[in-house]
């Protein structure tokens, strides 16, 4: 990639951001590690170093190309770190709002603040946005719904069992796992 743009000349401008094929090598060194996986050495230190390089490396034009390997590692390295972080374990349920509101979050950022049209800013507003949005549907919406969830598995399975035989063999396997999670 570094050969092919020097020899093109086909560096994106310094207020431009890096292309599609970043994606792509970050694709490829995730693959390269995982074929690798017996022998990935994972030291903290490493990836503390490996993480402190992508950092740099972001606000390079060229050093953007660079950026895959270490992602790959310091992202493989968290994966792998074996420690409980006990005040993040929480944070989990708001893990499916964050995801919900990510996307819809960044384009309204990006359109409400189109000077700072810069990928790192956009990330860190739309970050704590997606956060708060992904706690109030967790405490308004998700958490009312799992507490009727036995209620309504419950009364699926009776609905399902008053069918009887006569239903068909579809619907007496479906009552069967909805009696397993009730």
């Amino acid at each position: 990639m570094l050969i092919y743009n020097t020899v093109n000349n086909s560096w994106p401008a310094p207020d431009q951001p890096a292309t599609a094929r970043i994606l792509v090598l970050n694709f490829l060194f995730g693959v390269f590690f995982f074929i690798l996986k017996d022998r990935f050495v994972m030291n903290k230190w490493l990836a503390l170093a490996s993480l402190a390089c992508f950092i740099a490396l972001c606000t390079s034009t060229i050093g953007v190309y660079l950026t895959p390997f270490f992602s790959a590692y310091t992202t493989i390295g968290l994966g792998l770190t074996n420690r409980r972080f006990a005040p993040l374990i929480g944070l989990s349920n708001y893990s499916y709002g964050v995801y919900l509101y990510g996307f819809p979050v960044q384009q309204v950022v990006a359109s409400i603040f189109p000077q700072y049209r810069i990928w790192w800013f956009n990330f860190a507003v739309s970050v704590v946005a997606a956060a708060v949005l992904g706690a109030i549907s967790w405490h308004s919406l998700e958490v009312k719904f799992g507490d009727r969830k036995k209620f309504l598995l419950a009364s699926l399975h009776r609905l399902l069992s008053a069918g009887g035989a006569a239903s068909g063999p579809v619907v007496s396997k479906l009552g069967a796992l909805v009696s397993r999670r009730a």
